[in-house]
């Protein structure tokens, strides 16, 4: 099954000392091709934590590092680049967000929640927030 890989995923997967770096790996390597997917709001947020100080636990990596550290998704064919947004989006975000509270991921997450519905796929991530948003295909990663 196709799912939108949350940030918290990727950035497990590519930084080795990530406490969660095992538990991605592995479902990772159970992944066929094609059905890892990436929308350009979760690549702008894997590159943004890769190059955070507070994020890369004070050894950030360059911009330039992070694109080449990028290129190894890019690469694999486990992973697609979702071109575009399905018909609807708008308003299937704005019914993720009605009556969620405000936290510093809710717009983001919501977004995510209504590009893999919109787009028919599941959603894979660490964070336990997207059950709010009651998906059909959640996988809810344990790190």
């Amino acid at each position: 099954m196709k799912r939108v890989v949350d940030a918290n995923v990727w950035f497990a997967m590519l930084v080795e000392g990530h406490a969660h770096h095992l538990a991605a790996w592995e479902w990772w390597s159970k992944v066929g091709d094609g059905e890892a997917i990436w929308c350009r709001v979760t690549q702008m947020a894997v590159l943004r934590l890769l190059t955070s100080r507070v994020a890369m636990e004070g050894n950030p990596i360059s911009l330039e590092e992070a694109w080449e550290v990028w290129r190894q998704i890019e690469a694999d064919p486990r992973g697609s680049f979702l071109e575009g947004e399905p018909e609807g989006l708008l308003d299937g975000w704005k019914r993720k967000v009605h009556g969620c509270a405000t936290t510093p991921n809710v717009w983001t997450d919501a977004y995510l929640a209504a590009l893999a519905e919109g787009s028919g796929f599941g959603v894979v991530t660490f964070d336990k927030g997207f059950r709010q948003f009651r998906l059909d295909e959640l996988l809810l990663l344990k790190g």
